[in-house]
C-alpha cells in the first residue's frame, strides 16, 4: 500500500474568489432597460490526483455580459473567457482548456 498521508485533496485549491461589477440602468426615451456585468473567477493552484505528482496553476477567468430588457423580451450578450487565457481550470480527464465563448441569447 502507498503511504499518502500528508498529501493535499486533489483538485482542491486552498484559495478561491469570485468578484462581480455590474451596472444598470434605463435607456433614455427608450423605456427600457441596460446591464453590463463582468465577473472574475481567481483559482488558485492545484493537485490534479491525490498522489500529488502533478498540479494545475493558479488562474484568473474574466466573463462578460450585457442586455437590453423592454416590456415582455431581452437580449443578452456573453463572453465567457473574455482574454481567451490558455489555463487548464478544471484538470479533468478530455477537459484541457478553457476557450473562449460568444453568445446571444434572446426571449
Amino acid at each position: 500500500m502507498i503511504d499518502k498521508s500528508g498529501n493535499e485533496f486533489e483538485r482542491a485549491p486552498k484559495n478561491a474568489a469570485v468578484f462581480s461589477l455590474n451596472y444598470t440602468d434605463q435607456l433614455k426615451n427608450r423605456d427600457a432597460s441596460f446591464f453590463v456585468e463582468l465577473s472574475a473567477r481567481f483559482t488558485d493552484e492545484r493537485w490534479i490526483d491525490n498522489s500529488n505528482d502533478a498540479y494545475v496553476d493558479d488562474a484568473w477567468r474574466f466573463d462578460l455580459n450585457a442586455g437590453i430588457e423592454k416590456g415582455n423580451w431581452d437580449v443578452n450578450l456573453y463572453v465567457h473567457n473574455l482574454l481567451d487565457d490558455d489555463t487548464c481550470f478544471q484538470p479533468e480527464p478530455g477537459l484541457i482548456l478553457v476557450t473562449p465563448t460568444l453568445g446571444l441569447v434572446w426571449s
